[in-house]
């Protein structure tokens, strides 16, 4: 994704955080400010095909929605997509990855992987 400085993201999460949420780091939204809220969404999810690498990771065995949003919008754009899930027959991981592993302790070989076969340089 696109890198966000750590202030930016705070202010992200803050103005939606107006009702609570199932998902444990997922920002809450207002619901009668959905108009706004699925513009907001679907801008956000949209940045995933302005980077040249999308890592999604995907702790436990759910996936989450934006996440598949975000990989799918990468995916379609051409760009590289490295899931971290233990959850690796899932049909939306399988199908927007281009390398799937299993725990971030493969994730530096991944990267590798994807820069030596796209030909990018160190």
């Amino acid at each position: 994704m696109a890198q966000i400085g750590q202030d930016t993201m705070t202010e992200r999460v803050d103005a939606f955080a107006t009702v609570s949420s199932e998902h444990p780091v997922s920002p809450a939204h207002d619901l009668d400010g959905f108009g706004a809220v699925a513009a907001e969404f679907l801008a956000e999810t949209a940045t995933a095909a302005d980077c040249s690498l999308c890592i999604a990771y995907l702790p436990g065995s759910g996936l989450s929605m934006g996440t598949a949003m975000e990989m799918y919008a990468a995916k379609a754009a051409g760009i590289p997509v490295v899931t971290v899930t233990g959850n690796v027959r899932n049909l939306t991981v399988l199908s927007t990855s281009d390398l799937v592993v299993s725990d971030l302790g493969q994730l530096p070989q991944a990267l590798e992987t994807i820069r030596s076969d796209r030909g990018i340089a160190q």
